[in-house]
């Protein structure tokens, strides 16, 4: 999720307000999200990142919002679903703990049901 997130933050411009306004909230220069490595601290700041999402999505969202926030749900979960575990991802679960706890948690911050 990590790169997605700096994915998010670098690509083209737009005039999407509620893209260019959660832009213009990320960090380092030029709103790059800085190192994507798994660590607590950039996990703690993915979480505040999103919670931001939500709440832009809330504020400046409309009667849209909701849409919105089930898109990014949606687009995780077919990210997550992208992959298999197992012998040459051919077999096994097509969601891991990992991920299935990412999304739950991606749910609860967007406020939206899994």
């Amino acid at each position: 999720m990590l790169s997605a997130a700096k994915a998010f933050m670098l690509q083209s411009d737009t005039s999407n307000m509620l893209i260019t306004d959660a832009r213009a909230d990320g960090t380092g220069p030029n709103g790059d999200p800085g190192s994507t490595a798994h660590t607590p601290e950039n996990i703690a700041r993915l979480r505040a990142t999103l919670t931001r999402v939500a709440d832009l999505l809330d504020a400046k969202g409309g009667a849209d919002a909701d849409g919105y926030k089930r898109e990014l749900l949606r687009i995780g979960t077919a990210a997550a679903l992208a992959s298999r575990d197992g012998v040459l991802g051919i077999s096994g679960n097509a969601l891991n703990e990992y991920e299935d706890a990412a999304l739950t948690e991606l749910a609860k911050i967007l406020g939206i049901p899994r």
